[in-house]
């Protein structure tokens, strides 16, 4: 009887096998053929769903992605918390509190330097990008709905201002996460919206 594969399970299987390497060797390391050996797949195989490492690589980057989306939901497990502690809650969600996601973090930072030499890889890139940016926007537009903000506040620059905030915890959580904790990192944003509040 033929073996029945579960073709999403097993991209999945392969984009993680490429994250392994990416943190653990280094991207450069995540050859077609290391990859497939770190998946316990022979290199026909995995051709089969990743014809070029360049497939192979846009796969593992847009698979943080949907990881990312995946943990934002849609909000309803958090509605009956106040508005501001359901934006910090949400926020936390882009930061690499806990292993996987700080694995995730690493290896998006090496995909992110890669992206500078790749038109598909950038493209990647410069979506999350957007979309991190939009997100920023609607969480500040949420406040002002909740009237916690100021309905004068510029929300495309407050949104940049954030967003950077944002990547710059990143690199404070992955360098020093025994300094940066998550209780740190709860009253560090906490402390970001009080500003903007007073």
């Amino acid at each position: 009887m033929p073996k029945i594969v579960d073709e999403t399970a097993r991209q999945q299987a392969i984009g993680q096998a490429v994250w392994r390497i990416a943190e653990t060797e280094g991207l450069h390391q995540a050859t077609v053929r290391r990859v497939a050996e770190e998946a316990g797949l022979s290199v026909g195989s995995l051709r089969r769903s990743f014809p070029t490492q360049a497939s192979l690589y846009e796969y593992a980057m847009a698979l943080i992605i949907e990881r990312l989306e995946g943990r934002l939901g849609d909000g309803r497990e958090i509605a009956q918390v106040a508005p501001l502690e359901q934006v910090v809650i949400l926020l936390k969600n882009f930061l690499p509190l806990g292993d996987e996601q700080a694995t995730e973090m690493r290896v998006w930072l090496s995909f992110s330097a890669e992206a500078q030499h790749s038109v598909a890889l950038r493209s990647l890139n410069d979506s999350m990008f957007d979309r991190t940016r939009g997100y920023m926007v609607s969480v500040l537009q949420y406040l002002v709905e909740q009237e916690v903000l100021a309905e004068d506040i510029d929300l495309n620059k407050e949104a940049g201002a954030l967003h950077a905030f944002l990547d710059g915890l990143t690199l404070h959580c992955l360098l020093r996460p025994e300094v940066v904790t998550e209780e740190k990192v709860d009253e560090v944003l906490r402390s970001y919206f009080d500003r903007m509040i007073a």
